[in-house]
């Protein structure tokens, strides 16, 4: 059984995704929450195998037309709370910058929104889970049409 936590603050959205996990007999949602720190309390409550997560959602649940949470900075503390976690975004977001920064926080899988997830969500959820990546058609576009990164550069100056 593959237990599942989701953060998304549209109500719709959330009751899809937890629709569609709900026809798999291996995945179960055990938690959701609709802001930042929601997501986190039932990190620590529930200890999940896969976080699903959007970007934008209120910082606080209290607080609905508040901050908006920092994703890279509460994700960074998902990764090091639970490392154990796969995490899958799912976003609207196709930028390149985006989906590098949330992949070397340690972020497994990204979705779209416009994906169809009825086909594609809980193969998904459970290719994450084996450790392995799922990136959507799209952005696995994006990823490779983007620039080629710098060289990163050694302690000594000397390319790594």
């Amino acid at each position: 059984m593959i237990r599942i936590v989701i953060a998304e603050d549209h109500y719709i959205t959330r009751r899809g995704i937890t629709a569609l996990l709900a026809d798999n007999p291996q995945l179960k949602v055990v938690g959701e929450g609709w802001a930042g720190d929601q997501m986190l309390a039932l990190m620590a409550a529930q200890r999940p195998d896969v976080l699903i997560t959007d970007l934008q959602m209120p910082a606080q649940a209290a607080e609905p037309q508040g901050a908006l949470m920092e994703p890279v900075t509460v994700l960074r503390r998902v990764r090091a709370d639970f490392p154990q976690a796969a995490i899958m975004v799912i976003s609207q977001e196709q930028d390149i910058h985006t989906v590098r920064n949330l992949a070397e926080l340690g972020v497994r899988g990204y979705m779209l929104k416009s994906d169809d997830f009825a086909a594609t969500l809980g193969t998904a959820v459970e290719m994450l889970h084996r450790g392995l990546l799922y990136f959507s058609p799209e952005i696995r576009e994006v990823i490779i049409a983007a620039p080629p990164l710098p060289i990163r550069q050694a302690l000594t100056g000397q390319p790594a």
